[in-house]
């Protein structure tokens, strides 16, 4: 199962809910058996695991590397379509951080320069205050096309199983799972997800080429931006 080291979250590209929920959180590290997964995903999930063990990536003919390498073509007339919407609902491409509701105070990623700035998109729950969770998605000279999704955990109930097959602690020695994927025709997909007592991260950046450093230069990313918090 592609990218199935955790479950029912960030599932690409803008995962929403507009409801209100308990405020409960938890993190666990569990086996591949106690993972939540039927029989046959368990067993691809065994094969993703060798196959990105042994090559460094998941060869996969998903849309996810392809959707983030063409999203800068796409971003400008979605934006210009829905910049006038005063919907609080409203899930799509934003210009500005400010026409996003947010129930928690994000300024953006530091050093990322307006010109490289894609878009805007709410991501997780719609509460009371706003939304729980934000996508920034820009571009960077050397990772690629890239989004980066946090949601504040404070917020939501938010119940994270990490499969112990693919736990580091990569990112500010918190847990972390990573991951590539992808094809030569498609490009590559490379994820970093990591978690906090506060936040839940995940740093995305498509590539058209496979470089087994540059998923080390997205950790590093990565660990630039949490150290920012």
């Amino acid at each position: 199962m592609k990218l199935n080291y955790l479950i029912l979250l960030l599932i690409f590209p803008f995962t929403t809910m507009a409801q209100s929920v308990p405020i409960t959180n938890s993190v666990e590290i569990v086996s591949p058996a106690k993972m939540f997964m039927t029989d046959p995903m368990r067993k691809q999930d065994a094969l993703d695991t060798q196959e990105l063990k042994s090559k460094g990536y998941i060869s996969s003919d998903t849309t996810n590397a392809q959707y983030l390498l063409n999203i800068k073509n796409l971003a400008p007339s979605e934006i210009k379509m829905y910049q006038s919407s005063k919907n609080p609902y409203d899930t799509h491409l934003k210009q500005s951080i400010t026409q996003i509701p947010l129930a928690f105070l994000y300024t953006g990623i530091s050093g990322v320069t307006p010109e490289h700035i894609i878009g805007f998109a709410p991501t997780g729950t719609y509460i009371k205050t706003g939304w729980t969770g934000i996508k920034e998605v820009f571009e960077d000279d050397q990772l690629g096309v890239c989004s980066l999704n946090i949601e504040n955990r404070q917020l939501v109930n938010m119940q994270i199983r990490i499969n112990s097959e693919r736990l580091s602690y990569a990112v500010n020695s918190k847990p972390t799972t990573t991951q590539v994927e992808g094809n030569p025709k498609s490009g590559y997909r490379y994820s970093v997800f990591w978690t906090s007592g506060k936040y839940e991260c995940n740093l995305d950046c498509s590539n058209k080429d496979f470089d087994s450093s540059l998923l080390n230069k997205v950790i590093a990313y990565a660990d630039k931006i949490d150290k920012s918090f």
